[in-house]
């Protein structure tokens, strides 16, 4: 399935940087399965990298796929592959001895020579601490504004599961929007698609776990529509569930 859907969005791009999942079981048992994993994904799909999940643990697969020539993205923090063990989807990093465990995890990885390091559903500070100290890009998914990229999962975004964190921000007053001050090195322009209302006000907002931003614009009748910054087709249906929710 990975492959199949890789190769449609390698089919579907010009510029970007296609990374591939590499499927649970498929890259854990030793540094050469992972390999034939990685050289059949990059083969058949044309993409560029794979990423993989782990830390220390991972450390010498990931310096035996690179040494092959394989690009590796790594991941730390909240690992959905291994969520069962980690019991269950919740923020990590919060005591001492988690927190050291996944800067051990995230430098290893980084020293083993991954280009790039996904770092998810930890607690803010770690998130900013790890970035601080690897030499690679850090992208955050629940991690920290101060990550160098941002990843935002669309189904979460439109709250598409009844557990989504989107679907218990609808609780977050309008006086709060409206009064919250604007973060630094927010974006501040939207989608070339949207019409942009006169009024716009940006605003950071953590929802359980995932810490996300979002931009808000004043509709005619004096509501907020949350709208996404990055893609003119998602941003209308963002906007139209937010108006839909108030």
């Amino acid at each position: 399935m990975m492959i199949a859907h890789g190769a449609a969005v390698v089919r579907s791009t010009a510029h970007a940087l296609i990374t591939v999942d590499l499927p649970f079981g498929s890259y854990q048992a030793s540094p050469e399965q992972a390999f034939h994993a990685a050289a059949r994904v990059l083969s058949e799909t044309g993409c560029a990298a794979v990423k993989l999940e782990g830390g220390e643990e991972m450390a010498e697969t990931v310096a035996f796929l690179v040494r092959r020539g394989v690009p590796v993205m790594g991941h730390v923090g909240l690992t959905p592959q291994s969520v069962n063990a980690l019991g269950g989807y919740r923020s990590r990093g919060h005591t001492e001895a988690e927190r050291d465990k996944i800067m051990r995890d995230g430098v290893a990885i980084a020293d083993s020579g991954a280009f790039s390091l996904v770092i998810e559903g930890v607690a803010e500070s770690l998130a900013r601490e790890l970035t601080e100290t690897v030499a690679v890009p850090t992208i955050g998914i629940g991690g920290s504004q101060a990550c160098d990229g941002q990843i935002l999962v669309i189904d979460d975004m439109l709250g598409l599961f009844t557990s989504s964190p989107l679907a218990s921000s609808s609780a977050i007053g309008t006086s709060a929007m409206r009064s919250a001050p604007p973060p630094r090195n927010m974006p501040t322009t939207c989608a070339p698609a949207v019409s942009r209302p006169p009024s716009t006000l940006y605003r950071a907002q953590k929802v359980g776990w995932v810490e996300h931003s979002e931009t808000h614009h004043s509709a005619p009748d004096g509501r907020w529509v949350s709208l996404c910054s990055t893609h003119p087709t998602v941003a209308t249906v963002a906007a139209s569930q937010a108006a839909i929710r108030s």
